[in-house]
């Protein structure tokens, strides 16, 4: 799932592709894709009780700063939105150039 999350679903400059089929709204897209990435460990290697390779998470901080930055363009106040940023600030370190 981790494989398709990343190959599928997000673009290379850090958007996630909005599906209308499941979900309403470019907010959820970023809230149920960060959701996801959140849970399975993407961010944190305490989570990842299942994979101890970290070669396939070698681009995870960059990652996670490209999908802050697209989020942060969008400038919306969608709650599904400003929850996906609140996950996405406590799941990486995101610095100060952000």
């Amino acid at each position: 799932m981790l494989k398709w999350a990343l190959s599928e679903s997000i673009s290379s400059d850090g958007q996630f592709r909005d599906d209308l089929g499941f979900s309403d709204s470019v907010g959820e897209a970023y809230y149920y894709g960060v959701s996801f990435l959140a849970e399975v460990g993407y961010w944190n290697t305490a989570r990842r009780f299942w994979d101890d390779d970290p070669t396939r998470y070698a681009g995870a901080e960059n990652l996670c700063r490209k999908i802050r930055s697209q989020l942060m363009k969008l400038q919306t106040a969608a709650i599904t939105a400003q929850r996906a940023l609140a996950k996405l600030n406590q799941s990486c370190r995101v610095g100060d150039s952000q």
